[in-house]
């Protein structure tokens, strides 16, 4: 399946955080989310998207407050900042379709959560019903499902590639793209690295992004200049 990304802006982009002020598990207050943006000013971000979680059973936060928080954020903004972009990161449930959701901006991108530790049965079914809806999926941080990626047994070598990440080629050919965080990239966990090295070497990573949630959260930056930025395709869809 032939995928034709929309026409946006090329920019540097960080395409996932979590610094709106007082929503969800993200900033505790608004100087906290600009003193992180002006750390991303220096590693050469242009483009923030804020994507606070929305439908998560493990933090709660309504649309009304997501967009409330964004405006008291925009309060104190100057263009010395990145271009901040509203957006919310959904997580994935049957009825999805019918839920209202923020997607990324003004444009048909949404950023979909999955649960971590357990596939969804109504995985593929409720990310079509998506697509038929007209939304481009990107899936979050697709490196923490582990069931999409990782073999039942430990003799790995036995597998090839393709039966390996049969889960992950299916979602691409199927139009999903993928974002990984920009900490898993340059320092991948042992579960996490030989997917992140596929997806890399295959030109699968479309986004990365910092889901930065506070200052101290130990979460990187984007760095840019970095040669793994390159090997994104983060300048050609954002």
């Amino acid at each position: 399946m032939e995928r034709v990304a929309p026409s946006l802006p090329d920019r540097t982009v960080d395409i996932h955080c979590h610094l709106l002020p007082g929503v969800d598990d993200g900033c505790d207050s608004v100087e906290e989310a600009y003193s992180i943006l002006e750390e991303m000013t220096k590693n050469g971000t242009g483009r923030v998207y804020l994507t606070p979680h929305l439908f998560s059973p493990r933090v709660k936060s309504s649309i009304g407050e997501i967009r409330d928080a964004f405006e008291r954020l925009q309060e104190s903004y100057t263009d010395k900042y990145p271009e901040l972009v509203l957006g919310s990161e959904v997580f994935l449930v049957p009825e999805i379709v019918e839920l209202e959701f923020i997607p990324m901006g003004s444009t048909r991108f949404v950023l979909v959560e999955l649960p971590v530790d357990t596939r969804p049965r109504f995985l593929h079914h409720a990310l079509r019903s998506l697509q038929e809806e007209g939304y481009v999926v990107i899936l979050a941080h697709v490196e923490r499902y582990r069931y999409l990626y990782s073999s039942k047994t430990p003799l790995v070598d036995l597998f090839t590639k393709r039966e390996r990440f049969h889960e992950i080629i299916k979602l691409r050919n199927d139009g999903i793209l993928f974002q990984v965080n920009w900490h898993s990239l340059i320092n991948p966990g042992k579960h996490e690295r030989s997917l992140v090295r596929y997806l890399l070497n295959s030109g699968f990573v479309d986004f990365v992004g910092s889901d930065k949630h506070s200052a101290n959260d130990g979460r990187s930056l984007i760095n840019h200049s970095h040669p793994y930025y390159a090997q994104t395709r983060n300048s050609e869809l954002l």
